[in-house]
C-alpha cells in the first residue's frame, strides 16, 4: 500500500471515528463476466461505514443482474459509485463522504459530475485504490460484486458505541476502524468476523 493511500485511509477513518458532524466511508466495486453460453452477469458490491455521535453503522449491498449482452465494466463501476452515495444519503445524515474505488474511469466520470453539481449537500472526497492488493474493504466489495452466492443482499447493522474519547483513541492501536468495530459490535479483534457474519459466509 502506498504512503498516499495509507494516509487517505487513516484520514478517512479518523474522520469516521472522531467527527461529530457525521462521516461515511464508501467502498464500491463491480464485476462483469460470462456465466453461460449467451448470458452475462453484471454485479455491484458496496460497503458503507458510518458514525455520528454515538451511532456507528455498517451497510452492505450485493446485487447481480443477468443479461444477454455484456455490459461495459466502466459503466457498472460508475453505477456502483452512484448507488453507494445514494444509499448512504437515504440511510443517514452526514457532512462528509469518502468514496474509494479501484476504477479510474468511473472515478474520473464521478469527479466531473461532482464538479458540475452545486446542489450536493455534503462534501465528497474521491480516491482511487489499487485492486487486489489485500486492502480488506476493497476485497470484500469485490467479493460482493463478483460472487453469485451473496447477490441480492441488503443488510444494515447499527450499534451504540462508548462515547468516550479515550475509547475511540484506542482504535489507532488496532489498525484503523478495527477498534471502533470491536467497541461498536463487541466483537473480537478481527473486522473480518463482522463482515463474514453480515454476508453469511
Amino acid at each position: 500500500m502506498s504512503k498516499s493511500l495509507r494516509k487517505v485511509i487513516k484520514d478517512s477513518e479518523e474522520d469516521l471515528m472522531f467527527s461529530e458532524k457525521g462521516t461515511v466511508i464508501i467502498y464500491t466495486d463491480a464485476s462483469v463476466k460470462k456465466v453461460g453460453k449467451d448470458e452475462y452477469r453484471s454485479g455491484q458490491g458496496l460497503i458503507i461505514l458510518y458514525r455520528r455521535k454515538r451511532k456507528f453503522g455498517v451497510k452492505i449491498l450485493a446485487e447481480g443482474e443477468y443479461k444477454k449482452k455484456r455490459d461495459d465494466i466502466n459503466e457498472i463501476e460508475y453505477k456502483a459509485l452512484i448507488r453507494g452515495i445514494s444509499e448512504a444519503a437515504k440511510t443517514w445524515e452526514f457532512n462528509k463522504a469518502y468514496v474509494l474505488s479501484d476504477s479510474t474511469n468511473a472515478l474520473e466520470k464521478l469527479t466531473n459530475e461532482l464538479r458540475d453539481n452545486i446542489e450536493i449537500p455534503f462534501d465528497i472526497k474521491v480516491y482511487w485504490v489499487k485492486g487486489h492488493k489485500k486492502l480488506m474493504l476493497n476485497e470484500i466489495a469485490d467479493y460482493l460484486a463478483s460472487n453469485e452466492k451473496v447477490e441480492n443482499i441488503a443488510k444494515i447493522e447499527e450499534a451504540l458505541v462508548i462515547p468516550k474519547g479515550r475509547a475511540f483513541a484506542e482504535y489507532t492501536k488496532n489498525e484503523g476502524v478495527t477498534g471502533g468495530m470491536e467497541r461498536a459490535y463487541n466483537l473480537g479483534t478481527e473486522r473480518e468476523e463482522a463482515f463474514e457474519d453480515m454476508i453469511m459466509l
